[in-house]
């Protein structure tokens, strides 16, 4: 009787358990993680705000709205300013609710979007922009694999280009005409040799393509859409890592749930001094960097949390340096406290003539190394006082600056994460000018190619390994024939086919390139013909929609007229100054690019709406 009890006990605790566990899953990571605010700042945790953004995209739909959705990995978050596109759009466009939105992260290949486009279409896009770059196919990994020799060894011939768009379908991989002119070789030899080579190849991209599917990100951000799309190439623990994901949320989510709840309590009981990107107030004088590093001068609107709390900087060990050799001393500091009329030109005004003669208060201080406190209510104890004319500003000018070989230009100190705000920044996908992008415009040819050595072509420095290899991959990717058969390319066709199934127009963008970097590769006859395959991927004439011999959802294939797209080629469009490295854009760089592809997203959905119209007219008749 008394063992009954006992198992009777131990199913009902099991069974507890079990509800427990559910309980848990369903309430907190199904629900109650995501009501937690996203305060990440512009370019931080991409994988969490991806998240985030795609549910909010998805439960939020402005009444009338038309959405226009930028997607792709850091090119498209570096590239397209949302909101500068959004008010062109709705200039040209005054009838239509047009709101321009983003969904991306860092690292995204195609292979990623292909297994995301349910994601995507859940957020009800009306047209859909990306912007690509080489650098997102990771070309640089069948280097790092060694595994070149295998792809295109001598005993095989992979077709160009052009031979794959006059096929009606794919051909094979052909033995060379060199091979067959060995006459020291029996046919039979031969053809164990090809077949061998082939092998390789096949082997080669296997583990390439299996490389490209293996990240976290994928179970994380769409499980479904993993196994959907890759279920072929996936070994068995991603398979019922796949499938775990979709029956439990805590599991699909354990590596994203932290980072809501560290920012949460970071940005209340913490002062801010581990962080990746600055998300404070606007910094005027010489600005600040993403990093959130002064130069010798900036300044401050003088808020009320201020002066509450003070201003908490970091002096690091290098300025420290830097001032004892120079004055024996540590760096010296001024504050000045001045008005400032017009304060919604705050940031013009901030960055006027310094005021270090003309202030109302002022005060000199040495700071000491590490992060300190600048005792503001002290120093400046009558309160700030601002209304819609005028408000106080914090002027500061230090004495000593030291050269920081990352940035390649002179710092100051480093400001808290959310300096100067009374409350956390929540996620905007307004994008802030920040220092380099003053700093790198002003620069001559010479100079700016001078900090780029310095800054990233420096490859024995530490964490610069990737940057390497992606020097390495466009060299040696120049060398070769372009070859569609690599995992981003049939990713990309379907990534195309898939949107103009669901009738969303595209449009596509090979995104600029740094003229330093196009330089290895942009004359080749792979970065042609990778152009080439773009273009014919959106279309043949930029003026209908196209038709695709494709796979279709039941398996059948055939020919299908999907939704219109474009292609716009930009490679060439920005001077090197407009880049922070190989690809990345500048503000400045990411303002001209804006404005260069407004026009071809207003025609493309002039385009769209006349082919919905003639639609309507057809269903009538």
């Amino acid at each position: 009787m008394r063992r009954q009890s006992r198992q009777k006990y131990a199913v009902h605790l099991l069974l507890w358990m079990v509800v427990f566990f559910f309980a848990i899953d369903i309430l907190v990571f199904r629900n109650l993680l995501w009501q937690i605010p996203d305060e990440s700042a512009w370019d931080d945790d991409p994988f969490y705000h991806f998240e985030t953004h795609a549910r909010h995209l998805k439960n939020n739909r402005d009444a009338n709205e038309y959405r226009v959705l930028v997607v792709g990995s850091s090119i498209a978050l570096y590239s397209v300013l949302t909101d500068r596109l959004e008010s062109t759009l709705r200039r040209q466009f005054p009838d239509r609710n047009v709101r321009v939105r983003r969904l991306s992260h860092l690292g995204l290949t195609p292979l990623h979007l292909r297994a995301y486009m349910r994601r995507v279409l859940d957020t009800q896009p009306d047209l859909v922009i990306w912007p690509t770059n080489p650098v997102d196919q990771r070309l640089e990994r069948p280097l790092m694999q060694e595994s070149m020799g295998q792809l295109y060894a001598p005993e095989l011939h992979v077709p160009a280009l052009r031979d794959y768009l006059a096929a009606d379908s794919m051909p094979e991989i052909r033995m060379s005409a060199e091979l067959r002119a060995r006459s020291d070789l029996e046919a039979a030899d031969r053809e164990a040799h090809f077949q061998n080579a082939l092998e390789q190849r096949q082997a080669a991209l296997d583990r390439y393509a299996q490389f490209l599917i293996s990240g976290d990100e994928y179970r994380m951000l769409a499980p479904y859409g993993w196994m959907r799309a890759y279920h072929t190439h996936m070994d068995l623990n991603q398979l019922s890592s796949a499938l775990l994901a979709m029956a439990f949320a805590s599991y699909r989510y354990r590596l994203i749930a932290p980072v809501p709840v560290r920012l949460y309590l970071d940005n209340r009981f913490s002062r801010g001094r581990s962080y990746q990107n600055y998300a404070g107030v606007s910094v005027g004088g010489d600005n600040v960097t993403r990093r959130g590093w002064t130069g010798e001068r900036f300044s401050l609107p003088f808020s009320e949390r201020l002066h509450r709390a003070g201003l908490f900087v970091q002096v690091p060990a290098e300025l420290m340096q830097a001032a004892q050799s120079k004055w024996g001393r540590g760096p010296g500091l001024l504050i000045c406290r001045r008005r400032v009329q017009n304060p919604a030109a705050i940031e013009s005004r901030l960055t006027e003539r310094w005021p270090s003669d003309d202030c109302q208060e002022s005060t000199r201080m040495v700071l000491h190394n590490g992060w300190q406190l600048i005792d503001l209510p002290t120093l400046f104890p009558e309160s700030a006082t601002h209304s819609t004319e005028s408000l106080d500003a914090l002027y500061f000018e230090l004495d000593t600056t030291f050269f920081s070989e990352p940035e390649a230009t002179r710092l100051g100190v480093r400001l808290t994460r959310n300096a100067g705000r009374d409350a956390p920044a929540t996620y905007d996908e307004h994008r802030f000018l920040r220092m380099e992008d003053n700093l790198y415009r002003a620069y001559s040819e010479e100079q700016y190619r001078a900090s780029f050595d310095s800054r990233i072509l420096r490859f024995e420095r530490e964490g610069m390994q990737y940057l390497q290899a992606i020097r390495m991959a466009k060299e040696q990717w120049a060398l070769q024939a372009f070859d569609p058969q690599l995992p981003a390319y049939p990713a990309m066709l379907h990534v195309r086919a898939d949107l103009g199934r669901a009738d969303v127009p595209l449009l596509l963008i090979n995104s600029p390139e740094n003229p330093i970097s196009l330089e290895w590769y942009g004359d080749s006859e792979w970065y042609n013909d990778y152009v080439l395959f773009l273009y014919n991927m959106a279309s043949a004439s930029n003026t209908r929609a196209p038709v695709f011999r494709i796979a279709n959802p039941d398996g059948t294939s055939g020919e299908q007229e999907l939704a219109p797209a474009r292609f716009v080629d930009t490679r060439e469009l920005l001077r090197m100054q407009f880049f922070y490295d190989y690809h990345h854009l500048s503000y400045y760089g990411a303002e001209i690019f804006t404005d260069q592809i407004g026009p071809h997203v207003a025609r493309l959905i002039r385009q769209s709406s006349d082919n919905q119209s003639g639609k309507s007219v057809d269903s009538a008749l």
